[in-house]
Formats: C-alpha cells, sequence, structure tokens
C-alpha cells in the first residue's frame, strides 16, 4: 500500500482510538467499510489489557464466517494484531448466539457491525449483561437506531465514506445508470399495480393492504426477465472491455441469481461454496442475495451490478456498495444501477416510455453519498 495512504489511514485510526480513550472506553465509532475498523477495536483491546489486566472480553459480530474464518474472518485480524494474551481470553460469538446471554460479566465487550446488533432482540446482549468497557464500531447506522446505539455507548467518532474518500484512505467508485426497457406484458403488470396502488391510497385502506399491493409491485420488479436479459448483456459488455473485471451482481432473488449468472452464492447453495472460488480467484462474477451485505471482504471486486435494489435503504446500499471499496485507493470500482422503464399512453394517447420506482429507490438509497454524479451506461 502507497505510504501516503498508510499514513493518512493511521492518522485516522489514532483519531477514534484518541476519541475512544477520552470517552473512558466506553464509545461506538462510525468508520465507513476500508476504515480499519478491525484494528481500531483490537489496538484497543490490548491497550485496555495493558492497563487493566481485564480477563474476559466477549466479541459479537455478525456471521458465522467472520467470526471463525481463519482466512478473511476476526481470528485473522486478532492473529495479525493482538498479543497471544488477548487472543486466549476473547470469547466470539454471533449476535444470534449472544443475545441470549443473560447476567454474564465481561471485562470488555467489542461489537463489529454494531447495526446489524441493534434490534428488539439482539441487543439483549448490551443490556442484560455486564460490561466494564465497551466499544462499539459500525460502517453503517440506519438513522431510527442511532438513539438505541447512543444508549450503549456514545458516538465519538465518524469516518463516512465520503471522508475517507476525500482523504485518500479509501478508492472512488463511479456510478452508471443503465436504463432498460420492460417487455409489453410486464409493462401492463407494471401498471396495473401503479393503479391498485393509486386506489388503495385514495380510499384509504389499510397500511396491511397498502403493503400488500407494494410488496406486489416489488415482486414483479425482483422477477422481470427483462432485468436477467439485460443485465446479462452488461455483464458480458464488462467482460470483454476488460479481462480484469471481478464482478459481483446483487439480486433480491435466489432464483433470479441463479438465472443472471453461472455462479451464484445463497443460502440454498452454499455447500457448493462459489464465495470461495471467487475468493481464491477461480470464478471472476458472483450473484449473491443477503448473504453478502456487510463485513466480509470480496477479494478484488472492483464492479458492482445492483439488478435489484433493496427498497430506499441507504444502510442496506452501503453495506452491499462497501464490498467494492478493498482495492487499492489508486484504483476505481465500478457500480452499475439496473433501471426498468415501462411503456404508457399519455395524456394526447401517444406512447411513452418512463422509469418505474427504481429509480427513484436509487435516489434515496444513495442520499449519504454526496456529490454522487450518475453517467448513463449506454451499450
Amino acid at each position: 500500500m502507497d505510504f501516503k495512504v498508510l499514513q493518512e489511514r493511521s492518522k485516522m485510526q489514532n483519531e477514534a482510538k484518541d476519541a475512544v480513550r477520552a470517552a473512558g472506553y466506553v464509545a461506538s465509532l462510525l468508520v465507513t467499510v476500508g476504515g480499519g475498523k478491525g484494528k481500531v477495536i483490537i489496538d484497543l483491546a490490548q491497550e485496555i489489557l495493558e492497563k487493566y489486566k481485564i480477563k474476559r472480553v466477549l466479541y459479537v459480530y455478525d456471521n458465522r464466517r467472520l467470526r471463525d474464518s481463519t482466512v478473511e474472518g476476526f481470528p485473522q485480524e486478532l492473529q495479525k494484531w493482538a498479543s497471544p494474551e488477548l487472543r486466549r481470553i476473547v470469547q466470539c460469538e454471533c449476535y444470534q448466539t449472544a443475545y441470549k446471554f443473560r447476567d454474564q460479566e465481561y471485562d470488555l465487550l467489542l461489537s463489529d457491525e454494531a447495526d446489524f446488533g441493534l434490534t428488539p432482540e439482539y441487543c439483549k446482549v448490551f443490556f442484560n449483561n455486564k460490561f466494564r468497557f465497551k466499544i462499539l464500531v459500525t460502517g453503517t447506522l440506519a438513522p431510527t437506531k442511532k438513539k438505541l446505539l447512543e444508549s450503549i455507548a456514545p458516538i465519538v467518532y465518524k469516518l463516512t465514506t465520503n471522508n475517507a474518500e476525500d482523504r485518500g484512505i479509501i478508492n472512488k467508485t463511479k456510478y452508471y445508470i443503465y436504463n432498460f426497457r420492460m417487455t409489453e406484458s410486464e409493462s401492463r403488470e407494471y401498471l396495473n399495480w401503479n393503479m391498485r396502488i393509486a386506489k388503495a391510497m385514495a380510499a384509504e385502506k389499510s397500511p396491511q393492504h397498502i403493503n400488500y399491493v407494494l410488496g406486489q409491485r416489488k415482486e414483479l420488479l425482483y422477477s422481470l426477465e427483462s432485468s436477467q436479459v439485460h443485465t446479462r448483456k452488461v455483464m458480458d459488455w464488462l467482460w470483454r472491455n476488460n479481462k480484469q473485471t471481478r464482478l459481483i451482481i446483487f439480486c433480491e432473488r435466489t432464483a433470479q441469481a441463479d438465472r443472471v449468472c453461472k455462479w451464484s452464492y445463497h443460502g440454498k447453495n452454499a455447500s457448493d461454496d462459489n464465495l470461495t472460488k471467487f475468493q481464491n480467484g477461480e470464478i471472476s462474477g458472483l450473484a449473491v442475495v443477503g448473504k453478502i451485505k456487510r463485513g466480509i471482504n470480496l477479494k478484488n471486486a472492483n464492479t458492482a451490478i445492483f439488478k435489484d435494489l433493496s427498497g430506499t435503504s441507504t444502510t442496506e446500499f452501503e453495506q452491499r456498495n462497501g464490498r467494492m471499496k478493498r482495492l487499492k485507493t489508486s484504483e476505481i470500482g465500478t457500480t452499475i444501477f439496473m433501471v426498468p422503464w415501462y411503456k404508457k399512453l399519455d395524456e394526447e394517447g401517444e406512447t411513452i416510455w418512463k422509469p418505474t420506482i427504481v429509480d427513484d429507490w436509487i435516489y434515496k438509497a444513495t442520499l449519504n453519498l454526496k456529490g454522487i454524479h450518475f453517467e448513463n451506461l449506454k451499450l
């Protein structure tokens, strides 16, 4: 890594550690992907061990692969930066297990991907057990969870994606929109759901009914045959133009992931372990669903296609897009959004094409990326 990058990253990490020290080692850090959160919390844990001779450390994370993997998980980071004494006293657990703990006493809590643990169930680990020191870190934080996080440990330091890019700590990304037309039948079905949504709202139907029709329209958008066709077209174009393209395709449904790409990774085919094949460089493309959101470092992934977008959540988007923030700072990542357009008649009876609600979803999902510029990708 370039010396200037290392210097700036080290400076950022020292800023974060100083803020935690000033808070008496009870603190939360919001640090974007690629900022080195893992090293920060291990350095602080090592420091606390040496100062206070602590004996019990609970480390919580959001998935078993990162909890257990000696290749890409926390054990690897412990081996790299922690002393043997610290490694011996760290108990690693997933939130899915740790929230069941009650009346346990630990000297130190290390909470990584803390946003994941801020649910009514999982946050029980923070309140039903005792911790002398608490350090929580996350790359993203839903606005609705900020108050809960502050009640556990105050937020003392923030490093956003924009800040990290400007400081040269992480690579920059170019963003593209690829517009495509739905088929005739898809357009008709989309218009039908739009009308049903409008009628339900005008009639002030129950929230449950409105959510149902909204959900049905979303299911249509997630299952478009035209989306599969055009996504494959973009994939082929990317690989033809650059043999070094390492491509991740984000889908919302496993069936779509399987159809879009020869290799996919989700709960139904985890035994194939295509993720490991991607990490090892055996394959250069991978279609994924919810299993790849946060934490996992997709090695040298330099291009993302958002075939589908999960609603309008900035948190969801940043977690997924963060997988492309592990490149050298001299490299530029590529993110492509697929936007379906539907056909309708205007007031004069003329046929026109308009972007679907996906266009709005993209705008809302990327709100945290200040000054983002979209280019149209035309093939």
